[in-house]
């Protein structure tokens, strides 16, 4: 899709001006590249036409950040100050859905997976769904939070507004583990909860905050620990045998084929060079597990 065409698509979805409609492409597309992680944004940018990927791209090793769903809107509104405040959230939904026009399927679901869920609302209302819109909160300080805790299936947080299970199935890591090994999504989850958090405790604080800063929500709530918890000293045996305890659910032929995916969903997640370094500590029997050797 050219850029013309694209913002002639979001003038018309927004019912705004041509020239505001470039201005909320802009805005909204520059905060996207903000709040995604993991490449996503490269991703993204890859299959767009050079005025509009250069909106997308940020530095290379700036870290996501994890602000809420109003935050993002607020955001958008600070950097389209010339646009109404009225039309700024139909003008983000049709920014969205255009790009979802405009990308290959799984680079859009990828994207999706790293947002809060009142995206995912937003996108039903594309005129026949009749859905109704989330409502964002009225303008805030970008000291304001957002949902920082969003996306966890367990109790160290749960995802506001939504079961903490079909939060943690948007998940991207979880996503790609169910394509990887077959099993159902509850079992991804399992899987992917349970392999990050033994990893978390085999790394230690700083290795594992490192890597979860660079993750979606959900996924990254189970790998991170406090920067000053230890790392621990167990075999791969033990390590398997640790996440079957945890993924209780899941049966045990699928125990190791599903660490394999999750390890290989996080390194496509955090990149390659970013989880060898992580790992290098490691005894070389793992590398068979995590297949990165």
């Amino acid at each position: 899709m050219e850029y013309d065409e694209f913002i002639d698509r979001v003038a018309e979805r927004a019912s705004v001006s041509r020239e505001q409609a470039a201005t909320l492409t802009q805005a909204t597309l520059r905060i996207l590249a903000d709040r995604i992680s993991g490449g996503q944004d490269v991703d993204l940018a890859d299959q767009l036409p050079e005025k509009l990927a250069r909106m997308l791209r940020k530095a290379p090793q700036k870290l996501p950040e994890k602000y809420g769903f109003d935050e993002f809107v607020q955001k958008v509104r600070d950097l389209a100050e010339d646009v109404p405040a009225e039309a700024v959230l139909p003008g983000i939904r049709a920014v969205m859905l255009t790009l979802r026009d405009a990308v290959a399927e799984k680079e859009f679901r990828d994207t999706m997976a790293q947002l809060p869920h009142e995206f995912r609302e937003l996108l039903q209302e594309d005129g026949a769904t009749g859905a109704a819109e989330p409502q964002a909160a009225e303008p805030q300080t970008a000291a304001s939070g957002g949902d920082r805790t969003a996306g966890a299936a367990t109790p160290r947080g749960q995802r506001a507004g939504g079961s903490g299970l079909a939060a943690a199935q948007d998940d991207a890591l979880v996503q790609r583990t169910a394509e990887r090994t077959g099993v159902s999504p509850e079992d991804a989850v399992q899987l992917t909860q349970a392999t990050l958090e033994v990893l978390g405790d085999l790394l230690g604080g700083v290795q594992a905050h490192d890597l979860a800063r660079r993750l979606p929500d959900a996924s990254a709530e189970w790998l991170d620990e406090e920067p000053e918890t230890p790392a621990e000293d167990f075999g791969v045996e033990s390590f398997v045998s640790r996440v079957r305890d945890i993924a209780t659910d899941v049966a045990d032929d699928d125990i190791t084929p599903g660490i394999q995916a999750v390890m290989i969903a996080l390194r496509d997640a955090v990149g390659e060079a970013e989880l060898t370094i992580a790992l290098g500590p490691l005894p070389d029997e793992y590398e068979v597990l995590v297949q990165i050797g």
